[in-house]
């Protein structure tokens, strides 16, 4: 992949695909699975977190996705897509421990 984000019409197709699965599980393989071949904006991640509705798959996805992040200085957008705090405080802890 390039350096870049992917474009919005890119990025729309992305949501898509992962939307189409149905099972946690299988959206949390797809998501990963586009995430290795392609570049995100950090407001890109905290979108594709949105599509999960249980708290450890998003989480499992924001620490993934994490190196596929343009713009890792402004990946605490990622942690306020969490409902609870503690997922929040883990990604922190989680990104710090990669700097």
């Amino acid at each position: 992949p390039s350096n870049s984000a992917v474009t919005a019409e890119k990025f729309s197709e992305i949501v898509s695909a992962i939307k189409s699965q149905t099972i946690e599980s299988n959206k949390l393989e797809k998501a990963k699975s586009i995430a290795k071949k392609h570049l995100f904006t950090s407001k890109q991640v905290a979108e594709l977190c949105n599509l999960f509705k249980i708290e450890n798959y998003k989480f499992d996805f924001a620490k993934f996705a994490y190196d596929f992040t343009v713009d890792p200085d402004s990946y605490f957008v990622v942690g306020k897509t969490f409902k609870i705090a503690s997922y929040s405080r883990e990604l922190d802890e989680y990104i710090d421990s990669k700097e």
